[in-house]
């Protein structure tokens, strides 16, 4: 058996041998009900808890109740309605959410020995109304995990001495949240963390004297307006905090009230929290979405081009045609890159004015015969200067002509023409096979050569 089955059947042991201690009414089923020395009334501990009891004994005078699981229903309304008189009730665990008008009407008395504490607990939703009407308790949070605080959830709690929250990790404080305290001391917010306080959140605090928050952290975004409407507060400290902005006491009701600075400066709409609080998430799910469709696009590709080089068979054709793809891609990006590279830096024009000859070039230019320069030469400069080896002159007459001659083994002239007739500007000449004399006139002199 494991130790959380030890513990259920110790306490449901203990709880049968308590029961025939408390006369009267009987003990909640799993819980132990112990006598208090010298009082009427009766201790009422529920160590393995499951479900918040529905019932308990009239003379109850302490509750503690430790949930080892988180309840279906969390804590629900009426839970601990209409009891009188109980000094202190103790939850601990999961408790789940906080239903409206779970603690109704719940009566203590003056002084601090009335406290309603959680203690590392677990709370998913402070609902609306969830304290209505309780009196005379002194109310504490204490190494707890608060997903929000949702509007109305203090309402109508009178004749408390301290609201106490001791590093408590605060989710969302939603709109007049606070809203309806009415004579309470003293609230105290201490070595917590709050990661969305909404506009008006504290609002609506009513005959508070001293409002602290020491080291009190907000760590993602915070409205202009969350402080607004404490002027009646006697005492605000809010010495130690971290805040996105400086929180505010007072404001006009002209300006825009539903925005929120978060604490890397950005500026969002109340609308947008769950955007800002997820944008981790969101980026990385675009990315894969992205990168996913990048390599489902190159395996296509990849795959088409594999057909294609099977349709065009083996061979080096069909290798350049395989990756002929790619080469087109890698073109037309240099193609793209190039374009933006001359739209953004174009070469400039030629200004004859900021392109002036200097002295020093034009005597490079007719002293040396490899002129070098300080600096770079202008477009006249260029012009002056001497190319670095002389070209031939282009010929303007024609070549002179070649005379060709058929000797004794060819036949004779076609047509009756002579051998001046015949002239070719390329000498390489034969003549079906027969010996070619070829004739060239130069300065007054005959020269034969024989192919």
């Amino acid at each position: 058996m494991t130790k959380s089955s030890w513990r259920w059947l110790l306490g449901l042991w203990m709880s049968v041998l308590t029961t025939q201690c408390v006369s009267g009414d009987d003990c909640p089923l799993g819980c132990m009900c112990l006598q208090v020395e010298g009082v009427d009334a009766v201790s009422v501990q529920c160590l393995q808890a499951t479900s918040v009891p529905s019932r308990w004994p009239s003379n109850t005078e302490n509750i503690d109740i430790r949930f080892s699981k988180e309840p279906s229903n969390g804590v629900p309304p009426g839970a601990f309605a209409h009891l009188q008189g109980v000094k202190s009730i103790s939850l601990r665990g999961k408790l789940g959410t906080l239903h409206s008008s779970a603690f109704y009407n719940l009566t203590g008395g003056t002084g601090t020995k009335y406290v309603l504490s959680f203690w590392d607990c677990n709370i998913d939703t402070v609902q609306m109304s969830a304290f209505n009407q309780i009196s005379g308790y002194n109310i504490k949070f204490s190494s707890c995990k608060i997903n929000s605080f949702k509007a109305g959830s203090l309402y109508l709690v009178s004749q408390m001495d301290e609201l106490d929250m001791w590093s408590v990790s605060v989710g969302e404080v939603f709109e007049r949240a606070f809203a309806g305290l009415r004579d309470v001391k003293t609230i105290s917010i201490r070595q917590s963390t709050i990661n969305v306080i909404y506009n008006y959140g504290f609002t609506g605090i009513n005959g508070v004297q001293v409002f602290s928050t020491p080291g009190l952290t907000v760590k993602l975004c915070m409205g202009k307006y969350a402080f607004v409407g404490m002027e009646r507060v006697e005492r605000v400290d809010f010495s130690g905090g971290d805040f996105p902005l400086t929180p505010l006491l007072q404001s006009s009701s002209s300006e825009d009230n539903d925005i929120l600075t978060c604490a890397n400066g950005w500026v969002i709409p109340e609308t947008s929290v769950w955007l800002y609080k997820n944008r981790v998430t969101i980026m990385l799910v675009l990315g894969f979405i992205v990168s996913a469709l990048f390599f489902i696009t190159i395996l296509i590709c990849c795959l088409r081009c594999r057909r294609n080089a099977r349709r065009a068979g083996p061979g080096a054709a069909g290798e350049r045609q395989r990756f002929a793809w790619f080469r087109q891609w890698i073109h037309w990006i240099r193609r793209k890159l190039r374009r933006r590279r001359i739209e953004a830096d174009p070469p400039p024009a030629y200004d004859a004015s900021s392109h002036s000859s200097s002295l020093e070039a034009e005597e490079m230019a007719t002293s040396a015969d490899e002129p070098t320069f300080s600096r770079l030469p202008s477009y006249e400069d260029c012009s002056k200067m001497a190319p670095p080896y002389s070209l031939p002159p282009v010929p303007r007459t024609p070549p002179p002509p070649y005379a060709i001659v058929l000797d004794q083994f060819g036949s004779s002239t076609p047509g009756g023409a002579t051998s001046a007739d015949y002239t070719f500007a390329n000498p390489s000449f034969s003549i079906g096979g027969g010996a070619v004399e070829i004739l060239r006139e130069e300065d007054g002199e005959e020269e034969a050569s024989h192919a």
